[in-house]
């Protein structure tokens, strides 16, 4: 099944790179604990060096894993995503 998920969104797209936008909601919190875990499911979607700016959780639900933040993809494969955390 295709990945499909409003809180993934291309922000910008040029020359084969992407810069994403993604939200978690404090739903997912205690189903996963890594960015790399969240975007496992858009594995087919992400490349290698795109860019992902991270919003943190709403404050109100305590749950903050990823802290916010831009990561760069270093690896994307179906079910296999694993990033680099850049600021």
């Amino acid at each position: 099944m295709s990945y499909l998920d409003d809180r993934l969104s291309v922000l910008a797209y040029a020359n084969g790179f992407t810069l994403w936008h993604f939200r978690p909601d404090a739903a997912e919190a205690d189903r996963h604990r890594t960015l790399d875990a969240y975007l496992a499911r858009a594995g087919e979607i992400l490349r290698v060096n795109d860019l992902v700016i991270v919003d943190p959780f709403d404050t109100d639900t305590g749950a903050d894993p990823t802290g916010g933040g831009v990561f760069r993809i270093r690896v994307a494969r179906k079910a296999d995503v694993r990033t680099d955390a850049l600021f």
